[in-house]
C-alpha cells in the first residue's frame, strides 16, 4: 500500500538499514523492512524469534527504532492459549 511504501522509504533512509551492493549480490532481501513497514501501517505487533542485535538490521532492531511492538513466538503462543481459555 501507499502507507507501507512511505514506511519502507523511512526505514531505508537510515544508513543502518540500507542494503549494500554486496547484500544484493548475496541474495539478501528487503523482507525484514517490508514486515516492519506492514506492521507500522496496520499498527500491529511483530512475532519473531530473532534476537536484538546492536547496530544490526535484524527485525527487533527495526521494530525498536520505530516503536513497533515485537514478541517471541513462544509469547505469541502463550497469549493465544490464554485467550482460548477465557
Amino acid at each position: 500500500t501507499e502507507d507501507e511504501f512511505k514506511w519502507m522509504s523511512a526505514i531505508f533512509s537510515h544508513k543502518e538499514f540500507q542494503m549494500s551492493e554486496r547484500d544484493i549480490e548475496r541474495g539478501k532481501t528487503r523482507a525484514d523492512a517490508m514486515l516492519v513497514a506492514r506492521a507500522l501501517s496496520l499498527n500491529a505487533t511483530v512475532v519473531t524469534d530473532e534476537k536484538p542485535k546492536p547496530h544490526g538490521s535484524k527485525i527487533p532492531t527495526m521494530c525498536h527504532r520505530y516503536e513497533v511492538p515485537v514478541i517471541s513466538r513462544v509469547d505469541f503462543i502463550r497469549i493465544l492459549r490464554e485467550k482460548s481459555y477465557r
